[in-house]
């Protein structure tokens, strides 16, 4: 028994201590310029990894679209679906014939299998188009299998596809697209509000969301911190020693 525990605790430490070294941190609610920050290693959603982060203003803030420091990306999912939703800080918005534009590029793996591809995207157009507003726009081009950032433009990549979602009037547009099971996606997304041809239209984009497998109604599992195995390792080396010392009081 005493042997048996003290296995156990070794074990228990050691793991915590695999935990503590170079593994990915947990993806939580942060501003974009952040998870660039985490580059190649990036940040895990339970058993899917996001990395790769590239953030682009496409047409300029004084365009109308939130910078990397103003938009907030938060982890959704978690289980067998995980992805992520953009949320600005400031008004998104494009009007006086603007384009408000950003792209983010970025890489999902996961330790089963990935086999579709979820957007959504909510905001106004005012007025309604058709007739005469302009639109909101999610394009993802996606490779499927990819594990490095697709460039800015094409060819992205040797296996790609495109999904295309437009919203012509208020609330939310998705769409979804199925593909053969991958451990990989490499995404470029382009979002953007356009009122490029419409010049009476005030366009904005309220948040957009990414999913894989799903579309992300859930939320993270909880998961173990390295700090909790630590103290669970150490109590139970701590039954283990305290276990020894009585049996060599008896015998003395």
């Amino acid at each position: 028994m005493r042997k048996m525990l003290f296995v156990v605790a070794l074990t228990i430490l050691g793991a915590a201590r695999v935990e503590a070294g170079p593994i990915p941190p947990a993806c939580v609610a942060e501003t974009a310029n952040l998870y660039l920050a985490l580059g190649t290693t990036g940040c895990t959603i339970g058993s899917w990894t996001l990395s790769n982060f590239l953030y682009t203003d496409i047409t300029g803030i004084t365009a109308g679209e939130p910078a990397s420091t103003q938009m907030l990306i938060t982890p959704l999912g978690g289980g067998t679906s995980a992805g992520f939703s953009g949320t600005p800080l400031i008004p998104w918005i494009a009007n006086q014939s603007n384009l408000a534009d950003i792209e983010l590029q970025y890489v999902v793996t996961y330790t089963g299998s990935i086999t579709s591809l979820y957007q959504s995207v909510t905001g106004t157009v005012t007025p309604s188009n058709p007739p005469s507003g302009g639109f909101d726009n999610i394009t993802d081009n996606y490779c499927t299998g990819g594990t490095t950032t697709p460039p800015a433009s094409g060819p992205y990549c040797n296996s790609s596809g495109t999904l295309y979602t437009d919203l012509y009037s208020n609330g939310t547009a998705s769409n979804s697209v199925s593909f053969a099971s991958v451990n990989s996606v490499a995404v470029l997304k382009d979002v953007n509000a356009n009122a490029t041809q419409y010049p009476g239209s005030v366009d904005t984009v309220t948040q957009f969301i990414n999913c894989f497998n799903g579309t992300c109604s859930g939320t993270p599992p909880p998961t173990a911190e390295p700090s909790v195995l630590l103290m669970l390792g150490s109590g139970l080396l701590g039954l283990a020693l305290l276990s020894v010392r009585r049996r060599r009081n008896r015998l003395a």
